[in-house]
């Protein structure tokens, strides 16, 4: 201060008095700025210790509940520094900091608002889950591995259309014609608004938030703890669905092509039949292909074998025929029903009533539709869907519903 003060007289601009006001407001400007950086550095400090004890009564709350054998709480994401989330207390605590120090996601602290589910709900949820992890350990001997790594699910598994969203901790599977453009749509407009927003990123494509585009380990790190759901649909009318949007109304070259295929295929005279569209097939024939030639492709095949759903230990499974309610129930879980919704087209919806479902079904004949059972009977059995005795029986919309 001395020097400062030599020098402030030796410029002769400045009085003695003006050197000393002049170094009182510096000195003054600098203390300032030192005790607000220790106001924010002891401000900081508290704010993560109220976070550390928020977290620890998360956690009990969590282990509570997971003894208790009730659904956890609500995951309500809220950016603080520095603080990792109890996202599965009941894991490892140092296995699960190893997965989520390895991801390259934005870090949360959990509000530990329980999630409320009516009674209906829970209900539905409990008998789909059990039904689903019983059939496939009584019928089809499989369980989820203890660790869900990539290594350790099959190698056929699919997850094309598995989107996952790493703010809020979830993925979604669904298959084609089980609302899975709504529901894509609906986790794009997410991604967009809320991800990108945080990102700052600009352009990005669906395959950039599907289980398929992450390496094994940051595959492993959230297949591990994220919230897990499925949407599923009664196989015969996502058959049909199938059909009438692929093969009857598409605008797809593909698809336009692979119908004439079909009737080149099945149709004996295609110039006599003059009641047909030599360029559309119709149901029958449709699905004679299907049973026949190619039930592997993503928009009719079996959900299942595709996913592999027997490995993965879903926490919701939704339903096209009971989506109004299964979207808004698992929307308000996530954390996410102020942001979007899931609304799906009134088309894919109608391919679901009883009497067309009925009307198309009995134009095929006994052997063709018993293949179809056949085809899809872990999609039957594992989702608890009734399965049919004939293509008569089908009477109400509880038959397709089943669990």
């Amino acid at each position: 201060m001395a020097l400062c003060f030599s020098y402030c007289l030796r410029r002769r601009k400045f009085t003695v008095i003006k050197c000393f006001v002049l170094i009182m407001f510096t000195t003054a400007a600098i203390i300032g700025l030192i005790c607000r950086q220790l106001d924010d550095s002891e401000h900081r400090h508290r704010r993560n210790a109220e976070a550390r004890w928020e977290i620890e009564n998360a956690e009990q709350d969590w282990q509570r509940n997971v003894i208790a054998n009730t659904h956890p709480p609500v995951v309500i994401a809220k950016e603080v520094g520095g603080m990792e989330p109890p996202m599965e207390p009941v894991r490892s605590a140092e296995l699960l900091t190893t997965k989520l120090n390895a991801m390259s996601v934005p870090k949360i602290i959990l509000h530990h608002k329980m999630a409320k589910w009516n009674s209906e709900m829970e209900n539905r949820q409990n008998k789909r889950l059990r039904h689903k992890d019983q059939t496939c350990q009584d019928v089809y001997q499989t369980t989820p591995p203890s660790s869900l790594t990539k290594e350790a699910l099959p190698q056929n598994a699919k997850f094309d259309s598995t989107y996952y969203n790493d703010d809020f901790k979830f993925f979604i599977s669904t298959s084609y014609n089980v609302a899975s453009t709504t529901i894509r749509n609906a986790l794009r407009d997410l991604y967009k608004n809320v991800t990108l927003h945080r990102t700052k990123q600009v352009i990005f494509h669906d395959r950039d938030f599907t289980l398929n585009s992450l390496n094994n380990d940051d595959f492993d790190a959230r297949m591990d703890v994220f919230f897990k759901a499925i949407f599923v649909r009664n196989p015969l009318s996502r058959l049909l669905s199938a059909y009438r949007r692929k093969i009857l109304n598409t605008e797809q070259t593909y698809y336009q092509q692979k119908a004439r295929e079909i009737v080149q295929m099945y149709r004996k005279n295609i110039q006599k039949d003059n009641n047909m569209d030599p360029d559309k097939p119709s149901f029958l024939e449709f699905v004679q292909y299907v049973v026949e030639k190619d039930n592997l492709n993503p928009n009719w095949s079996p959900v299942v074998p595709r996913f592999q759903s027997c490995y993965i230990p879903y926490d919701f499974i939704g339903k096209l025929e009971t989506i109004d309610t299964d979207s808004e129930d698992l929307l308000k879980t996530l954390g996410i029903d102020k942001l979007i919704s899931f609304e799906p087209a009134t088309f894919a919806i109608s391919s679901g009533d009883v009497k067309l479902i009925r009307s198309n079904y009995d134009t095929l004949t006994t052997e063709v539709f018993k293949q179809v059972l056949n085809i899809y009977q872990a999609d039957f059995r594992v989702f608890g869907y009734r399965v049919p005795l004939n293509q008569t029986d089908i009477n109400s919309q509880e038959d397709l519903v089943g669990v």
